[in-house]
């Protein structure tokens, strides 16, 4: 049996929203725009070409230090890219939010994975690997090709967006909203806090 896994990033990969926590941090946005990228149907990389673009007027250093000051990737993750490098198993990062704290958050913490996320370019943001699709469709696709290809499928994610992924895979694993959402439908998932977990869930349905 072989494995791939989809993950979102802020507050999946990240303990808290990376994106969120610097728009307040930097006074760009108030907590009720913040929460209008939470509501269901609202096409999040929409939000953040309006909301986003607002850090072009923030230097980069100062965007630096409050990420090495702030932002926490959760427990295990770095196992869990070492598993999957280790064992060549497809892992992949999909997510609503920008190469200019995404790859900072990787980059500081020594870690090296492929993703499809937004461009940052002086305030102008693009997801042009969406194409015509929204994100959530996006994500669903990526768990649906490792599915075609023979994989079973492993999505981690937090938010209202990661639903329609989270229903196309065989394990899910989640964290804050979309952990309520599948809770109350009643639908499977494991709770989403420490990425060994996911090793573990691995390992556990191989030894069977």
């Amino acid at each position: 049996m072989k494995f791939a896994l989809v993950s979102d990033f802020d507050g999946t990969i990240t303990t808290r929203d990376v994106g969120d926590f610097l728009l307040l941090h930097f006074g760009l946005a108030a907590q009720k725009e913040i929460d209008e990228s939470y509501a269901v149907g609202m096409r999040v990389e929409e939000w953040m070409k309006k909301y986003f673009r607002r850090m072009k007027y923030i230097d980069g250093i100062r965007i630096k230090k409050a990420i090495s000051d702030h932002i926490r990737i959760r427990r295990g993750f770095r196992e869990l890219v070492d598993f999957f490098n280790k064992n060549n198993y497809p892992l992949e990062v999909v997510s609503g939010g920008v190469d200019l704290y995404i790859d900072e958050v990787f980059g500081s913490n020594g870690i090296k994975i492929n993703g499809f996320y937004g461009r940052f370019n002086s305030g102008d943001i693009k997801f042009d690997f969406l194409k015509k699709l929204t994100l959530s469709d996006f994500k669903a696709s990526r768990v649906k090709h490792y599915k075609k290809l023979g994989y079973k499928t492993i999505f981690c994610g937090d938010a209202t967006n990661d639903y329609r992924a989270a229903k196309e895979a065989d394990v899910v694993f989640a964290a804050l909203k979309l952990k309520d959402i599948l809770s109350d439908e009643n639908f499977p998932f494991y709770p989403l806090n420490n990425f060994r977990d996911v090793v573990g869930a691995i390992n556990a349905t191989l030894s069977h």
